[in-house]
């Protein structure tokens, strides 16, 4: 009801509705195209979803009779999200046990995986009711939550129900553990170490940015930057003319597009103008407008700021990293163990003002913060290596 009623104004919330409307139809399209019993994903939206990639490309590599399902719970995630050969996506319904006996029925999972916080706890309850393996990937939850009376109580009873559960932030692993037997949580599980590393050998041919990086001594990238973002990246773009920008909105409609516009007063050029000319005549900064070329776009920074940190929560800045670059963010990363992580390696940087944005600019071009690109890279290799024996721990429930 409260969707319902958001829908009125909400285009998101609309996009929702609507694709919901034929749930039942599209998962009984899939059961049909399944080839042996599938690994059954869920994932809130496109963050969940990168975080689970791996597994996918793992799982399909080592059974490659089997499929993968993957269901959604947001339009961002379901609408965005191209999945591989072999994999069906569709958008998860309510959760009653109505609905979850017709997906259990349709899918017959060999396991269901939830990645990191977006719970279904009747869903839950009916998979373990049916012993179907459970595995929680990348468990990630504020304490406020943990010890609120009603949703982190349901929270601690569903936990003990997973056969696998891990953990992002090593430091919350004996909490969690005290309603979770110590066999069955186990700290890591932030799988997008090994992909963003994976994506940078087939890093995409960007030859118009390449030109625009010759430009400049010094470069920065901006990736999914929010309005809050450009309160505090605006003044430091529009006045440090030494520094190339690359600056990608978090959303690429046309509002979005020209809320970044309003705000610059050097001259830019649009990406997809560029594109479409050859690029031959590059202003100042360049608005990324187009899906696909942002991760790609990181190679060209010696510096990156990654949005949503200000508010609406920190996107990915293990793409950066990836390619050795260092990372500035907001200050809202409580739900983010990575940005601490990157904060006590000294690869990333959490800034709450102007001051504090040109203080860290300065500090990195004065190489007097951050470690090097070297050292960047090989702590994000470690990282990743210390994901990979998590697939047997799930392989072998299934």
């Amino acid at each position: 009801m409260a969707v319902a009623l958001l829908a009125l104004k909400d285009r998101k919330a609309k996009r929702w509705i609507a694709g919901r409307k034929n749930w039942k139809a599209r998962v009984s399209e899939i059961s049909t195209q399944l080839s042996g019993q599938p690994l059954w994903i869920h994932a809130a939206s496109m963050g969940e979803y990168q975080m689970a990639i791996p597994l996918i490309t793992k799982f399909l590599k080592t059974y490659p009779e089997r499929s993968v399902v993957i269901s959604f719970f947001s339009p961002s995630g379901y609408e965005n999200t191209k999945v591989p050969d072999n994999c069906y996506k569709f958008y998860l319904p309510a959760d009653t046990c109505k609905n979850n006996e017709y997906l259990l029925e349709k899918i017959n999972p060999a396991a269901l995986v939830f990645v990191k916080y977006d719970l279904w706890f009747r869903l839950i309850q009916q998979v373990n009711d049916k012993n179907i393996p459970l595995i929680l990937l990348g468990f990630n939850i504020s304490i406020n939550k943990w010890n609120s009376w009603f949703y982190g109580g349901l929270v601690q009873v569903s936990l003990n129900q997973f056969d696998l559960v891990t953990v992002l932030d090593e430091n919350k692993l004996d909490r969690f553990a005290e309603v979770c037997s110590p066999d069955k949580i186990m700290a890591g599980g932030d799988l997008r170490y090994r992909n963003v590393l994976e994506q940078v050998i087939n890093t995409k041919a960007q030859p118009i940015l390449d030109k625009f990086r010759k430009k400049y001594a010094q470069l920065i990238v901006c990736g999914s930057v929010w309005p809050a973002d450009l309160e505090i990246l605006a003044p430091i773009i529009n006045e440090r003319k030494d520094i190339g920008w690359i600056v990608a909105p978090h959303e690429i409609d046309e509002k979005k597009v020209n809320q970044l516009t309003k705000v610059l007063k050097r001259p830019f050029d649009l990406y997809s103008d560029l594109v479409s000319s050859g690029g031959d005549d590059l202003k100042e900064i360049i608005i990324l407008n187009t899906i696909g070329d942002l991760f790609h776009s990181y190679r060209q920074a010696d510096l990156a700021y990654v949005g949503g940190a200000f508010g609406s929560g920190l996107h990915n800045i293990l793409e950066p990293a990836a390619f050795g670059k260092p990372v500035l963010f907001g200050p809202k990363i409580d739900k983010f163990p990575e940005a601490s992580f990157f904060i006590s390696k000294q690869i990333g940087a959490s800034i709450s003002n102007n001051d504090d944005l040109e203080k860290m600019i300065n500090q990195f071009f004065k190489q007097d913060y951050f470690i090097p690109k070297k050292e960047i890279l090989k702590i994000m290799s470690d990282s990743a290596d210390q994901t990979d024996f998590i697939y047997d721990r799930i392989f072998g429930l299934l």
